[in-house]
């Protein structure tokens, strides 16, 4: 006990309410493959400028960024929402959960971040898939749509979870289809400069 004095143990983490996202890249490997280490360092970086960029315009916060996700942390879930809507589109998929979790150096723990982690991992490529608890909160909101719940078999987690897929609106539909492209035509350019490499 005398030792760990000496070293100090920090303050006690704390608790808190945050609405956790996980989003990842499908299918990352085979984009390497596929493009070559600078054709997919290229795409993945116009990735992650577009997820910072979307992150800033709504009220989120990076926690950790690695090579082919992110985990992001929002206040409200309307915030939260609205990135994975302008995110959709991209080559990703997301994952949504609110509830609280301990912080501990501006990390986060406990069974609602890998609840989230987990609705990301079981959500289809281009999907954003939602716990029910922030379908009831973003139906309070009213300017989100959903399909219908479908129960998912969550790694780790002994019962069913329902879960929502989102159904963007058509204004929104429209600004990702526009990210879409930009998406493609990076893609394009990538494998433009991968071929020239290659050649």
């Amino acid at each position: 006990m005398e030792a760990l004095s000496r070293v100090g143990i920090g303050p006690e983490p704390r608790e808190v309410r945050l609405v956790f996202l996980f989003a990842d890249v499908c299918r990352s490997t085979e984009l390497l493959l596929g493009l070559g280490d600078h054709g997919a360092h290229r795409v993945m970086r116009a990735y992650r400028e577009r997820t910072r960029a979307a992150l800033a315009a709504h009220n989120g916060r990076e926690v950790e960024l690695r090579g082919d996700g992110v985990l992001a942390v929002f206040e409200r879930e309307a915030d939260a929402l609205h990135f994975a809507l302008e995110t959709h589109g991209l080559p990703n998929r997301i994952g949504l959960h609110a509830g609280t979790a301990l912080c501990d150096e501006g990390k986060y723990f406990g069974r609602n971040v890998v609840l989230a982690a987990r609705l990301c991992d079981a959500a289809r490529p281009g999907e954003v898939l939602v716990s029910e608890s922030v379908r009831l909160s973003a139906g309070e909101i009213g300017s989100f749509s959903f399909g219908q719940p479908r129960l998912c078999a969550l790694r780790g987690f002994e019962s069913l979870e329902r879960a929502f897929p989102v159904t963007p609106s058509a204004l929104r539909a429209r600004v990702s289809d526009r990210i879409a492209a930009d998406v493609s035509r990076e893609r394009g350019l990538a494998r433009s400069v991968a071929g020239a490499a290659g050649g």
